[in-house]
């Protein structure tokens, strides 16, 4: 399956990741593993191909090479709220919540609340805490974030889905 952008320009590394992430929205896991891990044959330190690979294995349930990935990225990315969610709700769904806690305690260092708010609700969602994930997220929609936007399709939110607040939200947005 190769992407008619990928067929013209086959160094094209966005293409390979962007392709990557849609085999991964479209649960096509290991289809996607291997666009990636192709990817990272060709820059092993591109940043973003680790990270949609740690996205795919935790989807796919592989937490310790999805942890590993999310190592290798945060590495690459510095300092960022959304490498500290991700991991942490990696932490938070593999049973390791105290250091899902840690991430959180880390993302409160940051001063600017709207950049943070989509990193708590992973985190929150992958603790099972479900009011404080919909306040984060309901805090997102009023900042009109970008997160909205991927609440329908993103795996990490579907415990949410049948949640009322959550449906509401989609409604609004015009996603339900």
């Amino acid at each position: 399956m190769a992407a008619p952008r990928l067929e013209l320009d086959p160094l094209y590394l966005g293409g390979h990741v962007h392709l990557g992430r849609v085999l991964y929205l479209g649960g096509r896991y290991q289809e996607a593993i291997e666009q990636l891990q192709s990817t990272l044959e060709l820059d092993p330190g591109f940043r973003e191909a680790h990270w949609q690979l740690a996205l795919t294995y935790e989807a796919k349930g592989d937490h310790n090479q999805a942890m590993a990935s999310f190592g290798r990225a945060l590495a690459l990315s510095g300092d960022s709220p959304g490498a500290w969610g991700s991991l942490g709700h990696c932490c938070a769904i593999c049973g390791r919540p105290e250091d899902a806690r840690r991430y959180q305690r880390m993302l409160e260092h940051f001063e600017d609340r709207p950049m943070i708010l989509p990193s708590l609700a992973l985190i929150h969602t992958g603790l099972l805490e479900w009011d404080e994930a919909m306040n984060c997220i309901e805090e997102c929609w009023a900042a009109r974030s970008p997160l909205v936007l991927r609440l329908k399709t993103d795996p990490r939110f579907a415990p949410l889905r049948s949640h009322p607040r959550f449906q509401a939200i989609l409604a609004e947005v015009g996603l339900s």
